[in-house]
């Protein structure tokens, strides 16, 4: 990790600053289709109409149709919409709160794959500890997704900087290889300790150098 060249740290957010629950996402469906939770779990992917929803093309509306057709499974909008916003989870406060300290020494922002539901509950809910960030890059807002490389090129354009600059830290290896291939320094952090264990590596640097 070349620490001289970071400019900015660019955080993916569910998963590495907010918890996510994606079990309790299938959970909620499958009792709501009738459908064994093993057998939801092992219909899913992530398809098309998934990812056009997170990159603004598509409606909610949308999506459920797509993933009716993709799972076979018929089931009302409005369970479909209570089971999708079980995913959003609650701020790791000793992440944030490291976060925090860091964004005296360098600007942080964050990187997310969402969509307009679950943006409506993270601004929200989270809407304090969130504030840290000088943005947030939703993939819907901006119409690009990770872990395409477009997608990092055109967030550190908005950033202002040069990819090389940048350190990116998220929870997905596929996300992490695609900043990587975009010039970007990044981090896979599957675990909440690994997002605490780099953070604190970092602000150990920065505090460093400042002294």
């Amino acid at each position: 990790m070349d620490y001289e060249r970071i400019e900015l740290v660019l955080f993916d957010m569910g998963g590495v600053v907010v918890s996510v629950h994606p079990r309790r996402v299938f959970r909620h469906w499958a009792q709501a289709s009738g459908v064994r939770f093993e057998e939801f779990v092992g219909r899913w992917s992530i398809e098309q109409h998934y990812k056009d929803y997170e990159t603004g093309r598509t409606s909610f509306e949308q999506l459920v149709d797509g993933l009716n057709n993709q799972l076979g499974i018929g089931m009302s909008i409005d369970d479909w919409k209570i089971g999708w916003n079980e995913l959003v989870g609650q701020p790791f406060q000793d992440v944030l709160q490291l976060v925090q300290r860091l964004a005296s020494e360098l600007p942080v922002y964050c990187f997310t794959n969402s969509n307009p539901e679950h943006e409506s509950i993270w601004a929200n809910n989270c809407k304090e500890e969130l504030s840290v960030f000088r943005a947030v890059f939703n993939s819907s807002t901006i119409g690009l997704r990770k872990p395409d490389v477009d997608a990092f090129l055109n967030v550190s354009i908005r950033m202002e900087t040069s990819p090389s600059r940048v350190l990116f830290l998220d929870d997905n290896r596929e996300n992490v290889r695609g900043a990587i291939e975009s010039g970007m320094q990044a981090l896979h952090v599957p675990r909440k300790a690994d997002t605490i264990e780099a953070l604190s590596a970092l602000l150990q640097f920065t505090s460093g150098r400042r002294a």
